[in-house]
């Protein structure tokens, strides 16, 4: 939910911007998304139909400007992938950029897969997803008035 997310904000705001969203294991690849985050994008105006889980791997650094963690064990997954300062720089928590969360610890900062919940987990999550995606994009937008 989040790469479709980010790109709505980034499109509304006019910014060009690269987003994917990876897994840390190999459980999904290849798979849609999940119908019911599926639904709930698509109720926003979003398609994420062409969604095909895949694998983050550590030639991802090399690709992205920042990668973004949903939860903690992802956030630590990725900073052991690392394979230099400059990469475990570029890793930071997706919930970071709430204004809400400034000041929390990585723990407080984890934005829980709903795999096992129900519609309502979902709406929940997408809800902390699209908080966290307009404040990165309104930052991005406002170092780029800025340049």
């Amino acid at each position: 939910m989040g790469e479709y997310l980010i790109r709505e904000h980034a499109r509304q705001a006019g910014l060009e911007v690269e987003v994917a969203s990876s897994a840390i294991t190999d459980y999904e690849i290849g798979n849609p998304i999940d119908t019911r985050a599926g639904r709930i994008l698509t109720a926003r105006g979003i398609d994420p139909s062409g969604h095909r889980a895949s694998r983050f791997v550590a030639e991802d650094f090399d690709r992205y400007d920042l990668i973004l963690a949903m939860d903690t064990p992802h956030y630590l997954h990725l900073k052991q992938l690392a394979r230099t300062e400059d990469d475990k720089a570029k890793i930071r928590m997706m919930r970071s950029f709430d204004p809400a969360m400034a000041g929390k610890n990585l723990n407080e900062l984890g934005i829980y897969d709903p795999w096992y919940g129900q519609m309502r987990d979902f709406e929940y999550t997408t809800e902390l997803i699209d908080t966290a995606a307009r404040a990165l994009i309104a930052g991005l937008a406002a170092e780029g008035d800025a340049a």
